[in-house]
């Protein structure tokens, strides 16, 4: 299932930030999967109730403790880079966004 946020949703994921230590809640993971030709690595994240609410609107069965929800980075061959969130335990997901360049906060992607 792909779905893409509406540019109203894909903003009140601009609470998104960069962070050295993952933010802890209950619903959404502070820490980001992130991908490219490049490998694979991880990011931390923080962010406001609000982002975690406009996710569970479009998310199938919700956002919450039992439907936990982390997000997914990748960037393609072209260069863009795609923005999913994903239930823990399975690989449905929902596209929340796309865009050209490297999400802002991706500041520090670790390596694995």
């Amino acid at each position: 299932m792909v779905q893409q946020l509406s540019k109203r949703y894909a903003y009140a994921l601009r609470s998104l930030r960069g962070a050295a230590s993952p933010a802890q809640h209950d619903s959404l993971s502070g820490v980001v999967v992130v991908a490219g030709e490049w490998g694979k690595g991880y990011a931390h994240i923080r962010f406001d109730e609000d982002t975690v609410t406009r996710i569970g609107q479009v998310m199938p069965q919700g956002v919450g403790p039992e439907h936990p929800v982390y997000l997914k980075a990748i960037q393609a061959p072209t260069g863009d880079w795609r923005v999913f969130a994903m239930y823990l335990g399975n690989e449905r997901g929902v596209l929340l966004y796309h865009e050209k360049e490297k999400p802002q906060w991706l500041k520090k992607i670790h390596r694995s």
